[in-house]
C-alpha cells in the first residue's frame, strides 16, 4: 500500500499546500513531506492526514478507487470518536 502516494494524491486533487494539510491536521510539514517523497506504507499519521483530506483512513488507503474531492466524506476527528 503506498500511504504516501495517496496523499500526494488528494493533496493535490484538493489543491493544498503542504502548510494548508498542516493546518488541517496538526502534523508538521516535514513529516507530511518526507512521507510523501519516500512513499511511506504507514504512519501513526495515517488517521488524521485522512480527516484532514476529508477521507475516511479506509477511502485513503484504497488504492483501487478514486474518491473525487467534491465527494469526499467530511470526516473529522469528532466523528472519527463516534
Amino acid at each position: 500500500m503506498a500511504l504516501g502516494k495517496q496523499i500526494r494524491r488528494y493533496r493535490a486533487a484538493l489543491g493544498l499546500t503542504l502548510e494548508q494539510l498542516e493546518a488541517r491536521t496538526g502534523v508538521g510539514v516535514g513529516t507530511i513531506a518526507a512521507l510523501e517523497g519516500r512513499d511511506s506504507e504507514r504512519s501513526k499519521y495515517a488517521a488524521r492526514l485522512a480527516a484532514g483530506l476529508g477521507l475516511s483512513l479506509e477511502q485513503l488507503l484504497d488504492e483501487a478507487a478514486q474518491y473525487p474531492p467534491d465527494t469526499c466524506l467530511l470526516y473529522t476527528s469528532d466523528a472519527a470518536d463516534e
